[in-house]
């Protein structure tokens, strides 16, 4: 019964790898944003620098409390993940061959972000993820005690 239980709290590789593809996506998405100043030097910096550091900063909050096992923040990183995807996908469709460099660090960047929620949704995640009913067997031999 213990080995169910340790099984039960340990984050899944499954997870892990979720979270890892997912910092990595940042990644591309910062190295997309130097790279759009490099290329494009008439827009606007601030504009820009404001966007970039709020998306970081949502994403990483949620990818933080996925990490640390909050169901809320899988289910919110999902809406937020197709709210974006529902929004970019068009804007990259029109600007597809602008450059192969920024193409393909776009799609990089989808196909990570899709195959991290795919990971997330997957049986193992939901198992971790979802809450587990109080079982008698699982309290602490103290706690079991009366005083």
């Amino acid at each position: 019964m213990e080995e169910s239980t340790s099984q039960r709290c340990e984050q899944p590789a499954v997870v892990s790898k979720a979270v890892t593809l997912l910092y990595l996506s940042l990644v591309i998405h910062i190295v997309m944003f130097f790279w759009t100043l490099w290329v494009f030097t008439e827009m606007d910096v601030g504009k820009m620098a404001f966007n970039l550091f709020f998306s970081l900063a949502l994403n990483v909050w949620l990818i933080y409390n996925v990490d640390n096992r909050n169901n809320w923040a899988r289910i919110a990183l999902l809406v937020y993940s197709i709210l974006n995807m529902v929004v970019y996908i068009p804007a990259l469709v029109r600007a597809f061959s602008f450059s192969v460099v920024y193409d393909g660090l776009s799609l990089s960047k989808i196909v990570l972000q899709l195959i991290s929620l795919a990971l997330l949704f997957g049986r193992d995640a939901n198992l971790w993820f979802c809450p587990v009913e109080a079982d008698p067997n699982l309290i602490p031999d103290d706690a079991n005690r009366k005083a």
